[in-house]
């Protein structure tokens, strides 16, 4: 295996592990639930449900994540 690409391993290696222990989660499973909400966030934008969306999460006490994530995801 090249030098480069062992570092680059370790590097990426010493990052999930840091973000696995500060998020609480593995990186990997973070990022699969990530799509999971992009997905279901855009199939409520795409359908024209963004603003039942958008009050539903508001109720939920995520009215941020959906003002910065509708406009993402495009109306």
């Amino acid at each position: 295996m090249r030098e480069e690409t062992t570092e680059f391993e370790t590097l990426a290696g010493t990052i999930s592990a840091r973000l696995e222990e500060v998020g609480g989660m593995p990186l990997n499973d973070a990022v699969l639930h990530m799509h999971a909400v992009k997905r279901f966030i855009a199939s409520c934008a795409a359908s024209g449900c963004h603003q039942e969306l958008q009050v539903a999460m508001e109720r939920a006490g995520l009215g941020d994540l959906a003002e910065a994530l509708l406009p993402l995801v495009g109306r």
